[in-house]
């Protein structure tokens, strides 16, 4: 049996085998022996209980990959079948499996570099008149060293009569940074932000006729001067 491994580090392939594995249909399988290193990128451990409600033992080796997701290696018999040649038949299928980064399509690679080094920014403004309103600015810097910074200014303002502020706030913070890529998804660019904490956000790209670009529908000013002379259009990629 072979199955994705969703895990980034040895620690959460060590996390995910403590927990077992519990699915719907009478699959319940625990910890049978202690995790054991399996070459540089793997853990292995016997495994017992129930596999779709039958008395079951298994052996399963997970494996991470360096360029996303990775594989699970199992073998599950009836426990009195189980003999050591189950144990190798995993190893072996184990030992053949070889990860590859997977290719770049032509598009993904064209908005790639386009984006390189470069921030987006996103504005947005409303007004109700002399009640107030708000103006927003998001920028997304996709630094070429492989990470991006995220960052969201607000100034919002209520007023109760026409030219008079009698209260508001000014709120400005910052979300998070982790790593982006671009890819593509039934042929449609896509840049995806992987933030540090797990979050994963994914935005489709696209253009006009001039040139402009657009994150799901929403126009982005994009520019890429480190030096740039206006100092909030300058990437923050120290």
């Amino acid at each position: 049996m072979l199955l994705p491994n969703e895990a980034s580090s040895l620690e959460e392939i060590r996390s995910g085998a403590q927990e077992g594995i519990t699915e719907a249909g009478g699959t319940q399988l625990r910890l049978a022996s202690e995790l054991k290193p399996f070459g540089l990128n793997g853990l292995a451990a016997n495994y017992a209980g129930t596999l779709q409600g039958k008395k079951a033992r298994a052996y399963a080796i997970g494996l991470l990959s360096p360029h996303g997701v990775g594989a699970i290696v199992m073998v599950a018999v009836e426990p009195q079948s189980y003999t050591s040649e189950h144990t190798k038949a995993a190893e072996s299928l184990a030992r053949s499996i070889h990860f590859f980064k997977p290719p770049i399509s032509p598009i993904a690679l064209e908005w790639k570099q386009k984006l390189n080094g470069c921030r987006l920014s996103y504005f947005s403004r409303y007004s109700s008149g002399s009640s107030g309103g708000y103006t927003s600015e998001t920028t997304i810097d996709l630094c070429a060293q492989g990470f991006f910074r995220y960052g969201l200014n607000d100034e919002t303002v209520w007023n109760a009569g026409s030219g008079t502020m009698t209260g508001g706030y000014t709120m400005k913070y910052g979300k998070g940074s982790g790593t982006w890529r671009v890819i593509a998804q039934n042929g449609a660019p896509i840049l995806q932000l992987n933030y540090y904490d797990g979050k994963v956000a994914a935005y489709t790209l696209s253009t006009n006729e001039k040139g402009r670009t657009y994150l799901d529908g929403d126009r982005y000013l994009r520019t890429c001067d480190a030096n740039d002379q206006v100092v909030e259009a300058r990437p923050n990629c120290w």
